[in-house]
């Protein structure tokens, strides 16, 4: 099974032409639904022995126990999808005679777990960022901070940035989107401005391409990303269970929503396949209005 796993990678980088972040998303993925079937199956089982009861009993644990803690649908969902991709692959590559994860239901995703900051809270957070004592810091996190909630990119789109990316006199980003495609996004002002006042503190520093870099100079990774988010957020003291970079880029997307944007354009500047996936943002909307509705009260004669 783990040789299959290998193969299956290697054929994700080379013919399905997948980012890096997620062909490691999918191995990591595997390689833990592995460690589940080992102590169902034993250490050595091939593809075939894996059957759609494993398949539904491993989406239990995770929602029950998990490897860590719990695991909500969304998590699960993606699981699911790393495990049909690799079954799929299988099943082609004649190892097995059906895909037992392939008529299996993805996990229902509620459209209340789209966690978007308010306005008031943006505030709050860049307030934070303010607060760092270290200059070089300060604007670099205000920078990419102030690139999430105005372009809706990613965590990975966002680490790999390059310099060239940036066209501060056109006021356009190029994001390298999944699956090898490149958007070119108009910038806000507000971002050009935070981009500005970094590339003016980074000149000299280094000579990476990269456009965001770390105190050693270096490409910035993804975790130290993750992490910094994650205390600003905490500084500002705005809780919520699982709030992360990815809420920033919620946020985008309800600004839009707010500004009277329709779903098509909102579902362009966000790279969705689906517009269903844009809708959930409506439909989150349209339940805080339900919930400031249900908060009002009216005077008694």
């Amino acid at each position: 099974m783990r040789q299959v796993i290998r193969r299956f990678l290697k054929h994700l980088e080379a013919e399905k032409n997948a980012s890096p972040a997620t062909i490691t998303s999918y191995g990591e993925d595997l390689q833990k639904f592995r460690s589940f079937l080992v102590q169902q199956l034993g250490s050595r089982f091939l593809p075939g022995d894996v059957s759609r009861e494993h398949v539904r009993d491993y989406l239990i644990w995770l929602a029950e126990v998990g490897h860590k803690r719990p695991n909500g649908p969304s998590t699960r969902a993606r699981v699911l999808a790393a495990i049909r991709s690799f079954f799929k692959s299988a099943h082609r590559a004649g190892l097995l005679r059906d895909n037992p994860a392939s008529d299996i239901p993805l996990p229902r995703i509620r459209p209340g777990e789209v966690r978007a900051l308010s306005q008031e809270e943006c505030n709050r957070l860049l307030r934070a960022v303010e607060a760092n004592p270290s200059p070089f810091r300060r604007v670099r996190d205000r920078a990419f901070i102030t690139t999430f909630l105005l372009t809706g990119a990613r965590l990975r789109e966002i680490v790999q940035l390059d310099r060239g990316d940036i066209d501060l006199r056109q006021g356009t980003i190029r994001l390298h989107r999944k699956g090898g495609e490149v958007h070119v996004l108009p910038l806000a002002d507000s971002a050009i401005e935070a981009l500005k006042a970094y590339l003016k503190q980074r000149r000299g520093r280094t000579r990476t391409r990269a456009l965001f870099v770390s105190a050693w100079n270096r490409r910035i990774s993804r975790g130290t990303v993750w992490y910094l988010v994650k205390g600003y957020l905490k500084k500002a003291r705005i809780k919520a269970r699982g709030i992360g970079p990815h809420a920033l880029r919620h946020t985008f997307a309800t600004l839009l929503l707010n500004g009277g944007q329709n779903l098509r354009v909102i579902q362009i500047l966000m790279n969705h396949k689906s517009l269903a996936t844009t809708a959930r943002y409506l439909h989150a909307r349209s339940q805080e209005l339900v919930s400031a509705g249900n908060g009002l009260r009216l005077l008694k004669d």
